[in-house]
């Protein structure tokens, strides 16, 4: 019976996806297209146009400070300009790519522990931002796979401190660099983490272990940023490395307080900014308004945030019941990573689709959390109910 309600519960998530990618097709084709969209679709083109023969400077698309990287175009070229999928059929795929990702999440959750697998799953499967956004010609969907893989090679390495989970771990990361690259700085912090992970059994090894990893990373991202640098005399991996969004923290009480905090201090302002940031980061559902049909909307909105109170539940718990687990200390250290990144180069810009890029780590902590709970809910009902016989 527990077994059937599973499935059925994975059943209609799957229905739900595939609901909205018809629907989208039909009533509001349009909401495929966001501004970066045009972006990536212009790299894309550029990219395929210079694959034909005699022609052998790939790099043009990237002139003039594009802030384009190269994975996701180069999906697209595969699938879109080589392969002549229609854009109806990369939403598709990309609808595919986020049930893959829910599948890796349960492989890397059941790393942990076997209980937290269909959780897990269950968060990614059912999360809006994610759904919606796989919906769009943009980065998320294939991001999304490639740093479930990151985070379930690197659980693997934390369980049995091999060198070749290490090193998957660090390609898989290095793809989802490639795709999105405002997780560039992630090797650092990541081999940090090693070496706080193993120092207490080697300390010696444990350095091996994180110049090895920061080594494979960035010698990977080297190889675009030396053909890049050959190629336009530009180092940075992106344009996104060199151009200011216009959003970020610092500095950003002259040009945003009468806008966003009219009245306030410097440090008023800072605090307040900084908190709504966070709020919006972590509890904005996402929102079904591009299908421009008020009842869907709305939904989505009840929906939505039933979803985020769900997982929220599970990840405070989890964080406050985290104890000495070293799988939950990696997962909450990347979460960290990724909100103060987001905030402190994004501020007042943030919402759901910047908590995509986390959302594996935040399902298996709130999973974590949540048979922790359950667990509880059970301990107290054998004791209840062993209570009353006596």
């Amino acid at each position: 019976m527990k077994n059937q309600y599973c499935i059925a519960i994975i059943v209609v998530a799957l229905i739900i996806k595939f609901f909205l990618l018809a629907f989208q097709s039909f009533a509001a084709p349009e909401s495929k297209f966001q501004p970066d969209s045009y972006l990536y679709m212009g790299t894309e083109a550029a990219l395929f146009s210079h694959s034909t023969p005699g022609i052998v400077d790939p790099l043009a698309s990237f002139r003039n400070g594009s802030r384009s990287s190269p994975g996701y175009p180069l999906f697209l070229a595969v699938f879109h300009g080589f392969m002549r999928i229609p854009l109806e059929g990369i939403l598709f795929i990309q609808v595919l790519l986020t049930i893959l990702a829910a599948f890796i999440v349960y492989k890397a959750a059941i790393q942990i522990d076997p209980r937290m697998g269909f959780v897990s799953a269950a968060i990614i499967l059912y999360s809006q931002a994610i759904a919606i956004y796989s919906l769009m010609i943009l980065t998320e969907s294939l991001f999304l796979v490639l740093i479930a893989l990151f985070m379930y090679y690197f659980i693997q390495y934390l369980k049995n401190r091999e060198i070749r989970p290490l090193l998957i771990s660090s390609v898989m990361l290095v793809l989802a660099i490639y795709v999105r690259p405002g997780s560039y700085a992630i090797g650092v912090t990541v081999a940090v983490f090693i070496i706080y992970a193993n120092a207490h059994a080697n300390i010696k090894k444990s350095i091996v272990h994180a110049i090895i990893f920061l080594v494979t990373v960035y010698a990977l991202l080297g190889i675009w940023q030396i053909r890049k640098y050959m190629t336009l005399g530009d180092w940075a991996f992106s344009g996104v490395d060199q151009t200011s969004t216009g959003n970020e923290l610092l500095h950003s009480y002259a040009k945003s307080a009468k806008l966003h905090t009219p009245g306030m201090t410097p440090v008023q302002y800072y605090l307040f900014g900084i908190w709504s940031c966070f709020f919006s980061l972590m509890a904005r559902p996402g929102s079904l308004k591009y299908f421009h049909v008020h009842v869907l909307t709305a939904m989505g909105k009840v929906f939505g945030y039933l979803w985020v109170a769900f997982s929220g539940i599970g990840l405070i718990y989890g964080i406050r019941k985290i104890g000495k687990n070293i799988y939950c200390h990696f997962l909450l250290f990347i979460v960290i990573n990724y909100v103060c990144g987001s905030i402190i180069g994004e501020m007042w810009n943030v919402g759901e689709r910047y908590r995509i890029q986390m959302e594996p780590f935040l399902a298996v902590l709130s999973a974590y959390g949540w048979i922790l709970l359950i667990s509880l809910i059970e301990k107290r009902s054998c004791i209840k109910a062993t209570g009353a016989k006596i």
